[in-house]
């Protein structure tokens, strides 16, 4: 939300167009050229100003979309590209290099001046960013009905800036007493949480001081010279309070979101069906020789353990639950494999003579089960959990 401007002492009006300033020295241009920028800060609502902006972008082939994004914005973030395309309006060269060198010979000043259009092109790309997607909705909330009704986001955004009422005053009395300002006497976190700021809001708030504070921030650094000499009436106090003031409202929307994701519950998971779950596990459904016939592999899931022959390895294995502190645990599936085991404890075991010992297997109750692997002569291998075809589903228990 674009601040307020001060009103000082305000400089003499521009009588007189720029003229002849090719011809001028450098320190005469910056002169004049100060002047006039000066006088539109001071003498003119951004406003007003704006109309100047607009000609210049239509001039410089922008888009009729571009134009109205830019529209959409008003007069945030656009003090300084209006005033500008006004100094060009009435003469103003953009670029002169005796005043280049001129600047560059000044103690503090960092960097060449480039053209002003180049400021003036970075301020439009930021504010058509911006604007279009609010055209975007614009004109999709236009389409879809025919009476004017407003929508979620606008009802938000007005709802929004409803709320930080109490910080546009604040900040209002900031730009006028920027040095005497008490920043750390007021807390910006507290404001918006007596106003019941809900995480949505708050990221709202912060995007409606995110441009002034971004080109505080500018102007701290010293990137840009033609906002330096916009803000030179500060002293490095009243920048500093501005910042730090701009800072607490950023910071404070970050908590308030922040805070909201920490309390948020996490979000209940809907329970994936077992064919689903099992649907790609591969498996031998029977096998002819060995008159075996797989169990539903479903029943996995609800088992602690599972029986598995390899008709081509001859090997019987059993897949034991990993359930470490009796909680229940139960095996599951995952893709093509088993998954939830204990891999110290499952096994398997190359049967010499498969016929005789899974007939044994067939008619072995619980109590035989436990010590059947043990009781066969071979050497124990590590199960991975992967199945393939040739696996039969023998038992779960």
């Amino acid at each position: 939300m674009a601040a307020k401007k001060t009103r000082q002492s305000a400089p003499k009006k521009i009588n007189a167009k720029f003229v002849d300033c090719e011809s001028m020295s450098g320190i005469d241009f910056h002169r004049i050229r100060k002047q006039a920028f000066d006088y539109y800060h001071f003498e003119h609502k951004t406003s007003a100003l704006l109309p100047s902006l607009y000609n210049w972008m239509k001039d410089n082939d922008y888009s009729k979309d571009d134009i109205e994004a830019v529209k959409s914005q008003g007069a945030n973030g656009l003090s300084t590209a209006a005033i500008l395309a006004k100094c060009l309006e009435i003469g103003m060269p953009d670029y002169l290099p005796q005043h280049d060198e001129y600047w560059q010979s000044l103690e503090g000043t960092s960097g060449p001046m480039h053209p002003v259009t180049d400021s003036i092109q970075r301020f439009v790309a930021q504010a058509i960013a911006q604007g279009s997607i609010i055209v975007l909705e614009k004109r999709e909330e236009e389409a879809k009905q025919a009476a004017p009704v407003k929508t979620i986001q606008q009802r938000m955004i007005e709802t929004a800036q409803e709320m930080c009422h109490p910080l546009d005053e604040l900040v209002e009395e900031l730009h006028i007493n920027p040095e005497t300002f008490d920043v750390k006497k007021h807390k910006v976190y507290n404001i918006l949480r007596g106003r019941e700021v809900k995480p949505n809001h708050a990221r709202l708030i912060r995007d409606f001081y995110a441009s002034d504070y971004a080109e505080l921030l500018e102007v701290e650094t010293g990137g840009d010279e033609d906002l330096k000499e916009a803000y030179s009436h500060l002293t490095k106090k009243g920048l500093k309070n501005l910042i730090d003031f701009y800072k607490e409202i950023d910071t404070a929307c970050v908590m308030l979101q922040e805070e909201a994701k920490a309390t948020r519950k996490p979000k209940a998971r809907k329970p994936v069906a077992k064919d689903k779950l099992v649907a790609k596990l591969k498996y031998m459904k029977s096998d002819e020789k060995m008159k075996l016939v797989s169990v539903d592999p479903t029943k996995i899931l609800d088992a602690q353990e599972l029986w598995v022959y390899n008709t081509k390895t001859r090997k019987l294995g059993k897949y034991v639950v990993d359930d470490e502190f009796g909680t229940g645990n139960k095996l599951s599936v995952k893709g093509t494999s088993i998954t939830g085991f204990d891999a110290g404890k499952s096994v398997q075991k190359t049967l010499r003579k498969p016929e005789e010992q899974l007939a044994e297997f067939k008619k072995a109750g619980k109590v035989a089960l436990r010590k059947f692997l043990e009781d066969i002569k071979a050497v124990d291998i590590k199960l991975t959990g992967r199945l393939n075809e040739d696996t039969i589903l023998l038992k779960v228990t």
